[in-house]
């Protein structure tokens, strides 16, 4: 059961770990001067501040309103890729003048929310096995079970969400700017292996519990 216990904190500590970790890349210009920037889920939850400033610059920018006066002028008499490409920057520009920064605020603290329950439900669950014993009470595993089981649950989200992010992302653009780094990989994969090892430390702790009881009343 001990060694369930360890491969169940080693679970943890990789799961911790991954937080911190590349999730999602950028790739900014092309081969060979390409940029790639990377963020962590940490870094996402933390990045509220940066975008906020970010838009503000933007909206209050002289060369944006300028950019936007011209390009409403001039785009209606372009035609075919221009004309496209027009159409794509004016969209974007308008997907920026529509986002508020309430709903900046909003996906940050989802984020934070997000990380920090799932790192508290894997610290939780590393108490309660933590020193386990055979006849410690079951209580304790299964509480672990239970915070192992949502941390798994948030993994996948995690995972799934971004997903979704980027392919929407790089579909909207129409390039491959977007992607996901280990991070995203690391998160549920290790969150995963953390549930099945507190299962086996449930199944292995009733094992050992019944093999006292037969030999108390052998």
């Amino acid at each position: 059961m001990r060694a369930a216990v360890w491969a169940y904190l080693v679970c943890a500590f990789i799961c911790v770990v991954g937080v911190f970790l590349p999730a999602s890349e950028i790739v900014i210009g092309a081969p060979p001067l390409a940029k790639h920037e990377s963020l962590s889920l940490h870094d996402i939850s933390n990045s509220q501040e940066t975008v906020e400033s970010v838009l503000a610059e933007y909206r209050g920018s002289a060369g944006k309103k300028v950019g936007a006066a011209v390009l409403g002028k001039v785009a209606p008499h372009l035609k075919g890729k221009a004309a496209s490409g027009a159409s794509d920057v004016q969209d974007a520009m308008n997907a920026l003048d529509s986002l508020r920064d309430e709903d900046v605020k909003t996906v940050g603290t989802i984020t934070t929310v997000t990380m920090w329950t799932l790192l508290g439900l894997q610290v939780a669950a590393a108490l309660l096995l933590f020193g386990l014993a055979t006849m410690s009470s079951r209580l304790r595993v299964v509480g672990a079970l239970v915070a192992t089981a949502l941390s798994a649950a948030i993994g996948i989200a995690i995972l799934l969400v971004l997903q979704r992010v980027v392919a929407e992302a790089n579909a909207e653009l129409e390039l491959e700017l977007f992607s996901l780094r280990v991070g995203a990989y690391l998160i549920p994969l290790a969150a995963c292996a953390g549930l099945a090892a507190a299962i086996a430390v449930l199944v292995l702790q009733a094992r050992e519990r019944a093999a006292v009881a037969r030999r108390a009343t052998a």
